[in-house]
């Protein structure tokens, strides 16, 4: 108990495949990583809230220390069941020294480690880089490295959708580093091979590999993911039906297809990847020559991890202008 040899291990992933496999159906190939008989570390892409399982699901029997978003240990029951297999928290985009002790104790003790170095899940069926830092990580840990791409789940289930749809989720694995390789790399280098191997698009996979998603609402809530038109700029004038996106301002349509992608369309715009690149790209354009200046009064949480009910509260104003992003206030 408290690794993840815990009895409780296997019938965990279990009752989550139970759960995944009503509406997924899961294809892989694991014998590269079978053979490996010591801990090794498992970086995969992040596109859907069950990512964790396809990982411990690839590379089972073989078990591993899965870390995971410290706000998922505020539940005091998945806390004491997360703390039975060995699992560790970890705060995002905070240098965390506990999460590190746990990583490094949990390989001592023969223990491989399942991480998500983009730390947070995907908005467009692409990969974000991953976190700065872990190249260091992995040359303290000094074992082998593999990265897994998932493919499908994000468009099984993205965040800005709430229904989850059945569809096929296929994973691959890539023997990265050996120790050798950790050794005479640096920690940059390191950093940007994996942001290489990492890399995914789920709108280019489905349309490669003819993945069919039969769906009649497959546009249902991607209106309030693009919030702009790009053909007459009109903000929030986006509406879903079924399996379009209707601009009601000025009639623009994206209409998905069978592999997820746009029929053609006046704008040569071919998926969601490309519409939300599209919407990135033309804010950066609006406000780079502008002077930003806002501000806004706040309430305040500051969660306890351990304890919802000492969670500190506060007020205070925040501002944005070019230079800074600021909090004054108390908590």
């Amino acid at each position: 108990i408290g690794s993840p040899n815990a009895k409780l291990y296997p019938l965990l992933l279990r009752i989550f495949g139970y759960i995944v496999r009503r509406k997924s159906v899961y294809k892989y190939d694991n014998e590269l990583i079978r053979n490996e008989k010591g801990p090794v570390v498992i970086l995969s892409n992040h596109s859907s809230y069950f990512d964790f399982y396809f990982v411990a699901k690839f590379i089972y029997p073989k078990r591993a220390a899965i870390v995971g978003n410290r706000y998922y240990f505020r539940n005091k029951i998945v806390r004491k069941l997360l703390n039975c297999i060995g699992a560790i928290p970890k705060k995002l985009f905070n240098p965390d020294i506990e999460t590190i002790k746990k990583i490094i104790s949990s390989v001592k003790d023969g223990h491989s480690i399942i991480l998500f170095p983009e730390g947070r899940l995907s908005i467009d069926g692409s990969n974000y880089n991953i976190v700065d830092g872990t190249g260091a990580l992995l040359k303290k840990l000094n074992i082998p490295v593999y990265v897994l791409n998932i493919h499908g789940a994000y468009l099984a289930n993205p965040k800005w959708r709430k229904r989850r749809f059945r569809s096929v989720v296929y994973t691959n694995v890539s023997h990265v580093f050996s120790v050798e390789d950790l050794n005479e790399k640096t920690s940059k280098e390191i950093d940007q091979i994996i942001n290489e191997k990492i890399k995914i698009n789920d709108f280019d996979f489905a349309k490669d590999n003819q993945l069919l998603y039969q769906q009649k609402n497959k546009a249902k809530g991607l209106d309030k993911l693009i919030y702009c038109c790009p053909k007459c700029h009109k903000e929030y004038s986006f509406v879903s039906k079924n399996n379009s996106l209707i601009c009601s301002s000025c009639g623009q349509t994206f209409d998905i297809d069978i592999n997820y992608n746009f029929h053609p369309n006046d704008l040569e715009i071919n998926n969601i990847f490309e519409l939300y690149q599209w919407l990135s790209k033309y804010e950066v354009e609006k406000i780079i020559n502008q002077e930003i200046n806002l501000s806004c009064s706040v309430k305040v949480e500051r969660k306890n991890m351990k304890n919802p009910k000492l969670d500190k509260k506060g007020y205070g104003i925040c501002k944005l202008n070019n230079k800074y992003f600021s909090f004054d206030g108390i908590v």
